[in-house]
């Protein structure tokens, strides 16, 4: 009967040391997982300057016919 419980209370220490463990993974994933959220939003907000910069190079004139600016139209602009 003794030999029971001490088989028991083995066992239930093993379980103790894998839950545990477990806790552990549990607690670094939680914050890897943080990092990866800053390091997404990070990115995100880069990506949403770079399309703005690109979209600023894309100017428009008015008032100006096609054509007229002959074979070099940043002679002509300027």
């Amino acid at each position: 009967m003794v030999a029971h419980h001490l088989a028991v209370l083995g066992d239930m220490r093993e379980l103790q040391e894998r839950v545990a463990g477990v806790e552990e993974l549990g607690a670094a994933a939680v914050k890897t997982i943080g990092n990866h959220d800053q390091q997404l939003m990070h990115f995100q907000s880069k990506i949403g300057d770079l399309e703005n910069w690109q979209q600023r190079n894309n100017l428009r004139e008015f008032g100006i016919y096609e054509g007229k600016e002959g074979d070099d139209p940043r002679q002509f602009i300027v």
